[in-house]
């Protein structure tokens, strides 16, 4: 049977390569350390797990069939919290669809669904399972729902948002390491996912978009030193509908942090939301700001740490849409 298109979102992150670049990229300079530091988050937290994650992008229109849900966008859920009737079990994939069954391991307020490996084909094979997702939905004063993905029996990912308030918190861990890396968001007025990642002690990023696909879209980008902001990098520019770059975006970077003054280090006139080009600065793409002098190096290094945020980025907006669906409107 053929399988379905897979959710832009889901597709963009979970079967994409990550790409450091390592055999052609020169000195990224000044950018080192915050290319390095977002390198590795992205090597250590998505691609140690990456068969895990295209599992869970595959199957995530059978999930949302399951549970009752229209995927990208999702239509909000029709009662509160979890549909009736799916909480407290284990679905298991049939090859054609998941089936249910009460499964005294999993609370009423959750549905378990297995995932599987994926064979050359892109199929999953339903005899290799290698992890579950757990979507939860509580009422707690309002609805908290939460998407939880395992390894084995090993959580890796958690998401979790707050209907009241918007907030969204979340963690991506390794096992193998111990490591965690943490995030913070918030869905504003106009349905856009602001995400904060606490990348290490030194460092921290921030990464807004909307959900909505329609229209030209602003994308703001801070990457900064932490927890005193010593030197900070914005980045900030506008897509299409397609996701196309559709107006002259730039960076700036602020080398005594929390400065006023700062310098042009590159301006965006072409690209993709997934790939913007990073050139040379000058006034015609922001006029506010001194040109630096730039390196290929450094330029090649802030496409690369724009592109391992954006994944980080995108592994949160996955999770959050699934969180919302849940929610039914006016909740």
């Amino acid at each position: 049977m053929p399988r379905r298109l897979l959710p832009i979102l889901a597709a963009a992150l979970f079967l994409s390569c990550g790409d450091d670049g390592t055999s052609s990229r020169t000195d990224p300079g000044i950018f080192a350390e915050m290319t390095e530091t977002l390198a590795a988050a992205e090597d250590d937290f998505l691609d140690a797990h990456a068969a895990i994650y295209a599992s869970a992008a595959t199957m995530l229109p059978d999930i949302a069939a399951a549970l009752g849900l229209v995927p990208v966008p999702f239509a909000a859920a029709p009662v509160p919290c979890l549909p009736e009737g799916t909480g407290g079990q284990t679905y298991t994939f049939n090859g054609d669809v998941y089936v249910g069954a009460v499964d005294p391991a999993v609370p009423n307020y959750t549905a378990r669904f297995q995932l599987y490996q994926l064979g050359n084909n892109g199929l999953p094979q339903t005899g290799q399972m290698i992890g579950y997702i757990d979507i939860t939905c509580a009422d707690l004063l309002g609805p908290v729902t939460e998407v939880q993905v395992y390894a084995d029996s090993a959580i890796i990912s958690s998401t979790t948002l707050a209907s009241q308030s918007a907030n969204l918190t979340g963690t991506l861990r390794d096992p193998e390491s111990d490591r965690s890396l943490i995030y913070l968001g918030n869905i504003d007025e106009e349905e856009a996912l602001g995400i904060r990642f606490l990348l290490s002690d030194e460092m921290q990023a921030v990464y807004e978009f909307p959900f909505a696909a329609e229209g030209a879209r602003r994308l703001e980008v801070e990457i900064a030193s932490a927890p005193a902001v010593n030197w900070g990098l914005r980045i900030s520019l506008i897509v299409d509908g397609e996701g196309d770059v559709s107006d002259s975006g730039y960076a700036l970077y602020y080398p005594e942090g929390q400065s006023l003054d700062y310098d042009l280090a590159a301006c965006i006139r072409s690209g993709t939301l997934d790939a913007p080009v990073f050139t040379q600065p000058s006034a015609s793409c922001f006029a506010g700001a001194a040109p630096m002098s730039t390196t290929r190096g450094e330029l090649d290094a802030l496409a690369d740490s724009y592109q391992s945020l954006r994944r980080l980025w995108l592994h949160a907006a996955f999770a959050t849409r699934i969180c919302v669906a849940l929610i039914p409107p006016g909740r």
